[in-house]
């Protein structure tokens, strides 16, 4: 699966006009934690929750310093998104093509609904994302870990980050409640990135039902 493949097409950036105020009740409608902003069709930038409040409720977002943030091309395979959006903690981010043109844009919660379905059928469970060392990497150390509480890895897969000597092992779990788990994950030095439970994947479909509920309303 590429990019083009989980693009939101309810998601709408910023323009530009919005005042902060505005940007702000756009990102609590999305549940989103920041949005691309573009400048006609280019990407110009990312707005975040923590830049709108630094500033007053009626200044328009086009005022407001922005740094490019991670971006994908349409043709980037799934484990590179997630690779890209786990490391960032983005909540969603855009695609743009070799011009830098705006396509579109993934969210956080769509990777985990796909992931959640594709790579351990429908069991019910939890996805831990850690990082280690790439000489440090054992899959059969990370397995014993988890047996250990009474728990197992369902799937499994492996990307590298910015920083080559790095890599993030995503695992889904057959079980809900996993501290005892990530407990013994530290102790052992594996440095917990995020832990995504199941009711991840449900609030995916929650907000979509009560978007078409709203809509229809209208």
């Amino acid at each position: 699966m590429i990019a083009l493949n989980f693009l939101d097409k309810d998601l709408i950036p910023f323009s530009g006009k919005e005042t902060v105020k505005e940007a702000k009740s756009i990102l609590e409608k999305y549940i989103l934690n920041e949005l691309p902003l573009l400048n006609h069709k280019k990407l110009k930038g990312i707005i975040t929750k923590s830049d709108l409040h630094n500033y007053s409720d009626n200044v328009k977002i086009s005022e407001l310093p922005v740094e490019l943030f991670e971006s994908v091309g349409p043709q980037c395979h799934f484990f590179e998104i997630w690779s890209r959006i786990v490391e960032s903690h983005l909540s969603c981010i855009p695609v743009v093509n070799d011009h830098d043109d705006y396509m579109g844009c993934i969210r956080q919660q769509t990777l985990l609904q796909f992931y959640g379905q594709s790579f351990a059928l429908t069991e019910p469970g939890c996805i831990v994302v850690l990082s280690q060392r790439r000489l440090d990497y054992s899959l059969s150390k990370i397995a014993a870990i988890v047996e250990e509480e009474d728990c197992i890895i369902l799937s499994s897969f492996v990307t590298e980050t910015s920083d080559k000597g790095t890599i993030l092992i995503t695992i889904k779990l057959n079980c809900l409640e996993a501290q005892g788990i990530l407990n013994s994950f530290e102790r052992y030095g594996l440095e917990i990135v995020d832990v995504f439970s199941e009711e991840a994947f449900s609030d995916v479909l929650k907000e979509r039902f009560n978007m078409l509920m709203n809509y229809l309303n209208l």
